[in-house]
């Protein structure tokens, strides 16, 4: 299980994007929950839980896609 977070600027625009990212490379969401940055106008903090590792290809690929369409990804965790 890896645990992204990241931030976009529109909620829906950005889930949207970010969904496909993973559909397209066959990665299931097992959660998906959205907080406020207050820092930012409008902006939003995305935490997900995804299955899978960081050393399978298609996590990986899914993860560049999902850096290129948002800004600060990070992750918090891979178990």
């Amino acid at each position: 299980e890896i645990m992204p977070s990241l931030v976009g600027s529109e909620m829906c625009k950005e889930t949207d994007h970010v969904l496909g990212a993973l559909y397209g490379e066959g990665i299931n969401l097992l959660r998906l929950a959205a907080r406020p940055v207050p820092e930012i106008s409008w902006a939003y903090r995305f935490f997900l839980d995804c299955a899978g590792s960081l050393e399978d290809a298609a996590v990986q690929r899914a993860l560049r896609e999902v850096e290129r369409l948002s800004t600060n990804l990070r992750i918090l965790g891979c178990f």
